[in-house]
């Protein structure tokens, strides 16, 4: 997130301000959305996932590192860290990597839907390593490329 807002800042102005700045704002609300969402989880929900809930804080805030891995998280360290795993999946219905690649392509999905950010913009903004690796993991889950998926919604700036 502060990379994306470094680049926010530092590369303007040229013509994509509007459209990163209307994307910096979208990737804000859906963070702060998914953290109101954790944070206001009803109990039972909290209890199921209560003990995890910190692992899925810090998911939310570092889906955009393309190097992070929430195996190596400090909140599942050391031997109890694969017991933790297995319970994590246990109580989400998702490992930990599905639970990440959930928030990416929810991010992506957003950011090709609102904004006319350039393919390769949105997979670094995702935690991709390159435009490659994001399209072959978007067409894997949605059956279709991301810029034909995006063709399926109006132009969001009319």
């Amino acid at each position: 997130m502060a990379d994306n807002i470094n680049i926010q800042f530092n590369n303007q102005p040229d013509n994509y301000w509007p459209c990163r700045g209307r994307s910096f704002l979208l990737e804000m609300l859906m963070l702060l959305q998914s953290l109101f969402r954790i944070e206001s989880t009803n109990a039972l929900e909290l209890e199921k996932v209560g003990k995890h809930n910190e692992i899925i804080r810090e998911m939310h805030l570092r889906y955009s590192e393309a190097d992070y891995n929430p195996k190596k998280s400090r909140n599942l360290s050391g031997l109890r860290g694969f017991a933790e795993l297995i319970d994590f999946k246990r109580n989400t219905g998702k490992t930990c990597f599905e639970y990440l690649e959930g928030i990416r392509i929810t991010v992506a999905e957003n950011l090709l839907k609102n904004t006319l950010l350039e393919i390769s913009e949105i997979s670094r903004r995702c935690g991709f390593i390159s435009e490659k690796e994001f399209s072959k993991f978007f067409i894997s889950l949605k059956k279709i490329t991301p810029l034909n998926w995006r063709a399926k919604f109006p132009n969001p700036y009319g």
